[in-house]
């Protein structure tokens, strides 16, 4: 295994676009656009997209000084093997409207038509972004009457089909007890290809209270069979347009895991391909349940609490699937969170059999083989995503991750 980023003669400069010290004195040296500011006073990697041989792009969360206060904003690092080049995130070449929902000035007249009032200050803060598909912005509003938090998510392809899931799924969580919260969308703009959310008010994380001992266990399990539940409720929904997202399409995006893995570290890359062999000749032929409602990447973090209630978030994965691909892919990412955290693998292995109490009270009968697999297979994309995000510091830990996805297909 190289962990020095020197294994890929095609981007010598590999290392380079890894180092933040580095990153941040390019940007320092050389902004990109515009009137540079006074200084970058700190630089924090956020995205890393690898592919053997022909390209890397890392954004980075720059956070720099103007006129005395701070702003931030996004940088990016390309590298492909005709060198080094760098940019700014609202300059991208694959978003081109992103420019206009990255300016205050540009979006302030909208706010004010969507709110009905003068917006008396805006502010923008890009809070998520991935290299030529999306970004999540804050806009932070003023108006005579109020301070507002909205959130707009901007992509493509998909915009249109997400704002018509979130309606749906809003509407859903309205007439059903069952389902968790679904924040409605204030708006859609298909020119800018945004999404608009509220903010959800206190914003407490269902991931945090879940593994925190200053949390009485009593009230860590009810949220946990809460959030077991509530999938349950989002599983039990019938017609909500959506995609459906079929096994092979996960066995492919597997697949796409190897190059990466492979190019860092060939014998764990041998590895991960026999273990994926074993999770294609697992299902072969295990027959598949009927597709249900699914979140698509769900996760703890995936839950947010509002006024003593699970809201869901990030839906823009939200398909028709196997329903043990969200169960799987849940406790394989408690089973990662535990090979990080072993001093707390108990807590965090009894996280999983709360939250499955809480999913079988409602939907009783998971195919245990499915779940297997699903779990297997969910822990592999976490391995093979390491390596594609250049994530050297968790390299040491796939080995185990690779263990407990086959020991899950036994």
């Amino acid at each position: 295994m190289s962990e020095d980023l020197t294994f890929d003669p095609q981007l010598p400069e590999l290392p380079l676009a890894l180092d933040r010290g580095a990153v941040a004195q390019l940007f320092a040296t050389r902004w990109p656009a515009g009137e540079p500011p006074e200084t970058v006073r700190s630089c924090r990697l956020r995205d890393v997209k690898y592919q053997p041989g022909r390209r890397c792009v890392a954004s980075y969360e720059l956070e720099v000084e103007r006129g005395g206060a701070p702003a931030r904003t996004i940088g990016v690092v390309e590298l492909t093997p005709d060198g080094l080049a760098h940019r700014l995130y609202d300059d991208d070449p694959r978003l081109p409207w992103l420019a206009e929902a990255a300016d205050v000035r540009r979006m302030a007249p909208r706010f004010a038509a969507l709110l009905g009032e003068v917006v008396l200050s805006c502010s923008v803060t890009p809070v998520r972004y991935r290299a030529g598909a999306r970004c999540v912005f804050r806009y932070e509003l003023s108006t005579p009457s109020r301070a507002v938090t909205i959130f707009g998510k901007l992509l493509e392809p998909g915009a249109a089909e997400l704002a018509a899931t979130v309606d749906a799924l809003h509407r859903a969580s309205v007439e059903s007890p069952a389902m968790p919260h679904v924040p409605p969308p204030l708006a859609y703009w298909p020119e800018l290809r945004m999404v608009l959310q509220p903010e959800v008010a206190g914003r407490a994380e269902l991931n945090d209270l879940a593994f925190s001992q200053d949390v009485e266990l009593a009230t860590r399990e009810r949220w946990l069979r809460d959030a077991g539940l509530r999938l349950a409720g989002l599983h039990a929904l019938q017609q909500v347009p959506a995609p459906s997202r079929t096994l092979d399409e996960d066995l492919a995006e597997l697949w796409e895991y190897l190059a990466p893995m492979a190019a860092a570290d060939p014998a764990l890359a041998r590895r991960y391909e026999a273990a994926v062999d074993q999770v294609a000749a697992a299902v072969r032929d295990l027959p598949e349940p009927p597709r249900v409602a699914s979140h698509g990447a769900f996760r703890t973090d995936q839950f947010l609490i509002q006024d003593d209630r699970l809201v869901l978030i990030d839906l823009d994965g939200f398909c028709w699937a196997n329903p043990a691909r969200d169960i799987g892919n849940f406790l394989a990412y408690l089973r990662w969170k535990a090979i990080r955290q072993p001093q707390r693998a108990g807590l965090i292995e009894q996280a999983g059999e709360r939250f499955l109490e809480g999913y079988e009270a409602a939907r009783p009968g998971v195919d245990a083989r499915w779940l297997a697999v699903c779990r297997a297979m969910s822990m592999l994309k976490i391995a093979g995503r390491r390596y594609r995000s250049l994530t050297v510091k968790e390299w040491p830990l796939v080995p185990a991750l690779l263990d407990a996805a086959q020991l899950a297909l036994q």
